[in-house]
């Protein structure tokens, strides 16, 4: 079975033309918003974590349901907020005054990226909420990964505007033990982050999830692989840059990988047909690291913990006051949907 994102689905955008979606915004940049009241303060500490599964969101050619996907992104919502109307669920936590980028990972091209499906739902829903449609920057480290995962490049014009970094860097700053330049994309020009990482594994930090997927929002990072990543993972999250900006993540674990990452591995890729959705990104992790070594066990692979890949950034987090480690202190709504 193929697991690339067939054209099919890449011109399936939730009800919008893969013209309309790929088009620039005019005047992404925005000035600052203060952040909304009430749920979105309450998220900032909650560590909900909800997990929707459907054994068809991938079809049989490789395909993303965008239907059952749009139920799986519902669902989830009104598990995290409580708002049983999704229009009512996005709007607890975006306002239409934001310019929200939605952060993706790319790194391992066709198969085994953020699918353009789940995207075009995310963009969907932010624009029933009310952000238009010129707000919204879909993202990664450049523009050559964002091609290679399936989407298409468009930086300016009306729409929803789709591009990379391309070396286009703040100055440099630190935090703990991390220090770099950040792209401008993420300091500059959007308000509010959606973080849309892949549940995979990596050769080095154990996994590469949420913590992991903002080593695409710098530049240079591998000079910060040592030691299994840590703590330089941790500290980079702790940047107020990603703790204040960042409202939502949403994991696509449509298809993941268990050993072999963070690029394409087909003899390791399996099918868990779920996404992840959280405002925590320490509890997210933990719970899509469970997911890899179930399925670890379950292709006869020992845990991490004795191949030296115990993913510290988890515990170093949660150290640093990103989220909890704790799964006695996580709220998981596990919605089964099909």
């Amino acid at each position: 079975m193929s697991l690339c994102i067939p054209e099919a689905v890449a011109l399936n955008l939730g009800g919008h033309s893969r013209r309309d979606f790929l088009k620039a915004i005019a005047g992404a940049a925005g000035a600052a918003v203060a952040l909304r009241a009430g749920l979105w303060a309450d998220a900032q500490t909650s560590s909900k974590v909800a997990i929707a599964h459907h054994s068809k969101v991938v079809t049989p050619d490789g395909e993303r349901d965008t239907a059952v996907l749009t139920a799986m992104v519902d669902q989830s919502m009104a598990a995290l907020t409580g708002k049983t109307d999704a229009v009512e669920a996005w709007r607890s936590l975006f306002e239409p005054t934001d310019v929200v980028g939605l952060k993706v990972n790319c790194l391992a091209g066709f198969g085994l990226s953020s699918s353009v499906a789940l995207v075009s739902v995310l963009t969907r829903r932010l624009q029933d909420a009310g952000v238009p449609a010129s707000s919204i920057i879909v993202w990664e480290r450049s523009d050559r990964e964002l091609i290679q995962g399936g989407f298409e490049v468009n930086t300016d014009g009306p729409g929803v505007r789709c591009f990379g970094t391309n070396g286009k860097v703040t100055a440099e700053m630190s935090q703990g033990q991390w220090k770099g330049e950040v792209s401008q994309i993420l300091a500059e020009q959007i308000t509010a982050l959606i973080n849309v990482p892949i549940l995979k594994d990596h050769n080095l930090s154990g996994v590469a999830l949420s913590l992991k997927n903002h080593y695409g929002s710098f530049a240079r990072p591998g000079d910060f692989h040592a030691d299994g990543c840590d703590p330089f993972i941790a500290d980079l999250n702790a940047l107020p840059l990603i703790r204040q900006k960042q409202r939502l993540i949403v994991c696509d674990a449509t298809v993941g990988c268990y050993e072999g990452g963070p690029t394409m591995n087909p003899q390791f890729v399996f099918e868990p047909g779920a996404i992840l959705m959280s405002t925590d990104p320490v509890a997210l992790d933990y719970q899509g690291w469970q997911m890899i070594e179930a399925a670890r066990q379950a292709n006869g692979l020992p845990p991490l913990e004795a191949v030296g890949r115990h993913p510290k950034q988890i515990d170093s987090a949660a150290q640093r006051g990103l989220g909890t480690n704790d799964p006695a202190s996580m709220e998981v709504a596990r919605l089964e949907l099909g």
